[in-house]
């Protein structure tokens, strides 16, 4: 079976040994960047730049939930905003015509989400390649359409307002950087639990479906069911970040969840490098940094984020993961070298 495995390129069970260089380095990594993210509004002076820092734990969220279908699964689904949007828009309803509170809303829309992603994933996961990806845009168009003409529900092209916060022990979140912790927590929750799919034998039967289909089928793995289970789980990390979404602006409009939204996300993925939670932390950070940056160039921003990507994606074609792994990989060395007698 370990030769089967070898030959199909299916990833076996990672080392456990405690205290091992690699386990070492990984968790002194994250530490910081947690010390980072931690400290990080006690560096900022200014609103606008405190909006912009607790939007990134929303779009490390939907990248790292994005990343089970298409970064583990290798299937490349363009419904993420659509997935986005209703969860956003069901715990918006649930919260302003039902009174419901917050937490059991984001519960409700979840499921909600998951309903929809089931029906999908069951109608479009038995096609192949690039027919699975046109499926599903197509899908997502369907749904924007449906939030945009559904009026008496939706609220139509004037979207929803006046959508209650989030309370937390009694207490209404308000101010960018309460939200900014709040995303943080639910960003730091999102990976680790990504962290743990990605270790188990689950996780790794996805991503031998990603390296072939066919052969992971030969092997046993059952390619359908854990495909539909992976874009269930993107969709439930979708939906979560759109009832947060929706908690904080307070409003939402059809505009925020079309087609072009979810590229942005899949280009996450892709210049973050699939399936490397790593990688795709920084990328999404970067990537929804990048516009902000560039914005002051007028005319000239959109042609430069372009060009932006496509350099990134040519200097390091297997994404930031790929270029932090390799700089890992040299710390490492040089502290095994500076160890030895």
């Amino acid at each position: 079976m370990n030769e089967l495995a070898t030959k199909f390129n299916v990833p076996q069970a990672p080392s456990r040994m405690k205290g091992s260089p690699p386990d070492r380095w990984s968790q002194i990594g994250w530490a910081a960047a947690l010390g980072v993210a931690l400290l990080l509004p006690v560096l900022l002076t200014t609103r606008y730049q405190m909006t912009l820092a607790s939007n990134l734990g929303m779009y490390v969220l939907l990248a790292v939930g994005l990343n089970f279908i298409y970064g583990y699964a290798g299937q490349m689904a363009f419904c993420h905003a659509a997935f986005w949007g209703i969860g956003a828009y069901a715990s918006a309803i649930f919260a302003t015509k039902f009174a419901m509170n917050f937490w059991v809303g984001m519960a409700a829309a979840a499921v909600v989400t998951l309903l929809v992603a089931l029906a999908l994933g069951a109608a479009t996961l038995r096609l192949k390649f690039y027919y699975f990806g046109l499926a599903t845009m197509g899908a997502g168009e369907i749904i924007h359409t449906v939030i945009v003409n559904w009026e008496n529900v939706t609220g139509g092209v004037g979207g929803i307002t006046r959508i209650p916060p989030p309370t937390l022990f009694g207490h209404a979140l308000s101010g960018e950087k309460e939200f900014y912790y709040f995303w943080l927590a639910f960003a730091l929750i999102g990976i680790f639990v990504a962290h743990r799919i990605e270790k188990s034998r689950f996780g790794r039967s996805l991503i031998a479906i990603r390296e072939g289909e066919s052969s992971a089928e030969a092997m046993g793995v059952p390619a359908f069911s854990r495909k539909l289970l992976a874009l269930c789980l993107s969709a439930i990390y979708a939906s979560v970040a759109g009832s947060i979404f929706a908690s904080q602006t307070a409003f939402i409009s059809p505009e925020s969840f079309t087609t072009h939204t979810t590229i942005t996300f899949v280009l996450m993925v892709i210049v973050g490098g699939r399936g490397s939670l790593p990688g795709i932390t920084v990328g999404a950070i970067v990537l929804s940094l990048l516009p902000e940056l560039l914005r002051g160039l007028k005319q000239y921003y959109m042609l430069l984020y372009g060009i932006a990507i496509v350099v990134l994606i040519i200097v390091w074609p297997n994404g930031l993961g790929g270029a932090l792994s390799k700089l890992s990989k040299q710390v490492r060395s040089i502290a095994k070298g500076g160890a030895q007698p």
